[in-house]
């Protein structure tokens, strides 16, 4: 057998193996494992709550509370503006021009800060 047929066979036989995992596990999140992934996974684990200036800004900009899960679901994490080496963890999750600033702690997840991104906020919230 040449090594030309055995590649091929390699690859038919990976192909195959491709496929048959992927009917067998069809709603499988095969990227899981990735770190945005995995925080997103842990902040949705636990209730989400408010911080009294977060709460002030979303009502300020009457945004609802399934926007602020969209931001969190399709949001990419931002590690440089995000703190990850202190207790509890603080992430920012971007989405477009929009963001979050999240504290994850051992039973909670608190959004601390909410920006859609507009320069013209007249909100007088407290900090």
């Amino acid at each position: 057998m040449t090594l030309k047929r055995r590649l091929l066979l390699y690859a038919v036989g990976l192909l195959l193996g491709v496929l048959a995992v992927g009917m067998f596990f069809p709603g499988y999140n095969w990227l899981g494992w990735l770190p945005s992934n995995a925080i997103k996974t842990n902040i949705n684990k636990f209730p989400i709550e408010l911080s009294l200036h977060a709460s002030c800004k979303i009502d300020c900009a009457q945004v609802p509370q399934e926007h602020l899960l969209d931001i969190i679901r399709d949001g990419k994490v931002v590690y440089d503006k995000s703190e990850t080496k202190v207790k509890p963890r603080r992430y920012h999750i971007e989405l477009e021009k929009e963001f979050v600033y999240i504290t994850l702690d051992e039973k909670k997840s608190v959004i601390e800060k909410y920006s859609n991104g507009s320069s013209s906020e007249t909100c007088n919230c407290p900090l």
